[in-house]
């Protein structure tokens, strides 16, 4: 464990949140996990705080675009800047919300590295925020897009975890739906989780390809409802 106290120096990388927290790899992620035997049944979006407590094993995902929870009042910058009045709307926003997933700050492609790593980076930092001062079990958030990713995306994901993972808009496309099968494939590798949480919804047969490997491994695929799924099963029938 590596000492994060910074004395008389400002805290500009959350050290009073991950202060007693592992970190591992090249880039000091914060370490996470979930192994319990409770799983979502109902994944309810950030901005939906009306569904933050629809069932008893409600989690909030963060699978929307980052400016909808990253705004200049987002928890980040509320966190950073220990702006406490945000702080506390937050804590009781997140009140007895029983599930949280790790947020879901983009690293696409076209980023430059340096931020892709640091988007998963305050990721684990929000969450662990929420763990300690909001009471909220945390589950990993799985993101990755191209090889480069790999170097850093699954960095603290602890071994055997439950993980989340959005597909949602990557089924369209096949060098997108690849990318999937391939990130699958190194997260087999690299972190072999326990279960993946899947929002998003596509076809029968592109999910069965996506998903073949992690079946294949005895990985749990878990698919609990959300308003994506709604619009897919009243448009397009889907039962499971």
């Amino acid at each position: 464990m590596k000492n994060r106290k910074r004395g008389l120096l400002p805290d500009t990388f959350g050290a009073y949140v991950i202060n007693n927290v592992l970190v591992a790899g090249k880039y000091d992620m914060p370490v996470i996990g979930y192994f319990g035997y409770d799983l979502p049944d109902y994944l309810a979006l950030y901005t939906d705080i009306q569904d933050y407590r629809k069932t008893k094993n409600t989690c909030v995902v963060f699978y929307q675009y980052d400016e909808q929870f990253d705004s200049i009042n987002g928890l980040w910058n509320a966190i950073i800047h220990k702006k406490e009045k945000l702080l506390s709307q937050y804590k009781q926003r997140f009140k007895d919300v029983k599930f949280v997933c790790c947020p879901d700050y983009s690293i696409t492609g076209d980023m430059p590295l340096a931020m892709q790593i640091f988007n998963v980076y305050r990721s684990r930092v929000v969450a662990i925020w929420l763990r300690e001062f909001c009471g909220c079990t945390i589950i990993p958030n799985l993101r990755f897009n191209n090889q480069k990713s790999y170097e850093y995306c699954f960095d603290g994901i602890a071994y055997k975890s439950v993980v989340c993972l959005s597909i949602l808009g990557l089924c369209s496309k096949p060098i997108d739906v690849q990318n999937l099968i391939n990130g699958l494939h190194e997260t087999i590798i690299r972190i072999r989780p326990s279960t993946i949480i899947v929002f998003g919804e596509c076809t029968e047969e592109k999910y069965n390809k996506i998903f073949k490997e992690c079946l294949d491994n005895n990985i749990n695929i878990v698919r609990p409802d959300n308003r994506n799924k709604d619009f897919w099963r009243n448009n397009y029938g889907i039962t499971k």
